[in-house]
């Protein structure tokens, strides 16, 4: 007897008598067709699905950062130094945002 295997959620031990030991990894393997079906269809891959939109990241990054900045409290040597890198990071970003902007008017 085993103890409960992965995906299987009736709380019941798994009797060995009942697996196949001789079964290969393609037995074994169980996939829904639907979903392979739809892959083929779409002629999507999962490096098409994963759109990012830079320009909304650097944003929002942006405003975290300055939320960073914004409040003021004790700070001892490593926030001081972690503040002063946030500062140049939001500086560069500022002008990059800047100067992408010049070049689109």
């Amino acid at each position: 007897m085993l103890p409960d295997l992965p995906r299987k959620f009736d709380n019941k031990a798994t009797d060995v008598i009942q697996l196949n030991l001789e079964a290969d990894e393609s037995e074994m393997i169980k996939r829904q067709k639907g979903n392979i079906d739809e892959t083929e269809q779409n002629g999507n891959t999962e490096q098409d699905e994963q759109c990012v939109d830079i320009v909304e990241c650097k944003k929002r990054l942006r405003e975290a950062y300055e939320t960073i900045l914004m409040y003021k409290f004790p700070l001892d040597d490593l926030d001081c130094k972690l503040h002063r890198r946030i500062r140049m990071i939001l500086a560069d970003s500022c002008a990059e945002l800047n100067k992408s902007k010049e070049q689109t008017v």
